[in-house]
């Protein structure tokens, strides 16, 4: 009788995290972060049940949630010159194979890299994205989500950082804005790098949420970063963080406006980190923080040469919010979102 009461204290207390898996079959109500801003709809769900919802071939179709990439390549004459960063322009190879991944015991996905990359600076590792290229400029497939959203993470186990050289990078979890990675350099595709779970360069800022800002591309003063969590350690073990990001303005109806807003990261949907737990704000019309409203982010999952294991990614949103571009963009054409 004791045996059996050890057991299920066992599986009980081993279920919180796995729980995460099979989320995706129901719609629980939105975490309270997302309920408190508005965002009730979940537009994006994946909590890995199988390995379909991964493009793990690289064909490259519709009807994937995830691709094995992390960039495509640029369509502007000289963009993938010399020098230009190759791991998010100008990457011409799949940075997964089929190999790579396996169902987690019990529900989710473990994502372990088992050869090299072909990522500027030597880094090995793979890496899969939530949309990828049509190979027309300006189009792709997939889903790219508004940055107005509280995305959600369970980490079944993200090991700790190992700070040594490239070859031993550290799994991350982070987006990039369609309208940088697809477009034409320009000032009006504007970059900024939202960082949910993010090492830093080879294991130097353990846990961070930050986002990042890049003038380079059209040769303004250098960028900042804007940092909202900081997940408790190098590890995150049977854990679920939270990005949440709410304008404090109307949204900008077209790209090179001004605007400001805040963005908050949360543990568990509960606690928002760091204490003691203010949101970090832009005003600053020049800051490319302001864009983000106009901005349709790809999801990338990252890991180096270690198991990352995920249980569910999950997206909520406004209810009038959706994948696709606002209304006058021009540029944007969404071909497809499951």
């Amino acid at each position: 009788m004791r045996l059996l009461a050890f057991v299920l204290f066992l599986l009980a207390s081993s279920s919180s995290a796995l729980a995460q898996a099979g989320r995706c079959a129901t719609l629980p109500a939105p975490p309270a972060p997302a309920a408190a801003a508005g965002y009730t709809q979940r537009i994006f769900c994946d909590d890995f049940p199988d390995l379909s919802s991964i493009d793990i071939n690289d064909t490259g179709a519709p009807g994937y949630k995830w691709y094995p990439r992390m960039g495509w390549p640029g369509y502007v004459s000289g963009r993938c010159s010399p020098g230009v960063p190759t791991d998010i322009w100008c990457q011409t190879t799949p940075t997964a194979l089929a190999s790579y991944f396996a169902l987690h015991p019990g529900g989710g996905l473990d994502f372990t890299p088992l050869g090299t990359g072909s990522l500027v600076g030597g880094q090995s590792g793979g890496a899969i994205m939530s949309c990828r290229t049509n190979g027309v400029a300006n189009q792709y497939i997939g889903t790219a989500l508004t940055s107005q959203s509280y995305v959600r993470i369970n980490f079944i186990n993200r090991v700790p950082a190992i700070v040594g050289p490239p070859s031993l990078s550290n799994p991350d979890v982070w987006s990039e804005p369609v309208e940088w990675i697809s477009g034409p350099p320009s000032p009006d595709f504007l970059f900024v790098e939202d960082d949910y779970a993010e090492d830093g360069s080879f294991g130097a800022n353990p846990g961070n949420g930050n986002l990042y800002e890049d003038h380079s591309i059209d040769g303004s003063p250098a960028g900042s970063t804007k940092s909202y969590g900081y997940w408790g350690g190098v590890s995150i073990v049977n854990g679920t963080v939270g990005r949440l990001l709410v304008p404090r303005a109307a949204p900008l109806t077209a790209y090179g406006g001004g605007g400001t807003g805040e963005v908050s990261g949360w543990v568990s949907d509960t606690t928002m980190s760091p204490p003691p737990g203010t949101p970090v704000t832009w005003t600053n019309p020049t800051d490319r923080f302001v864009e983000m409203e106009n901005m349709h982010y790809c999801m990338i999952i990252w890991t180096g040469i270690q198991t990352l294991s995920i249980g569910s990614v999950e997206v909520w949103a406004a209810p009038s919010r959706s994948p696709t571009p606002p209304a006058g963009a021009g540029l944007w054409k969404m071909l497809h979102r499951r």
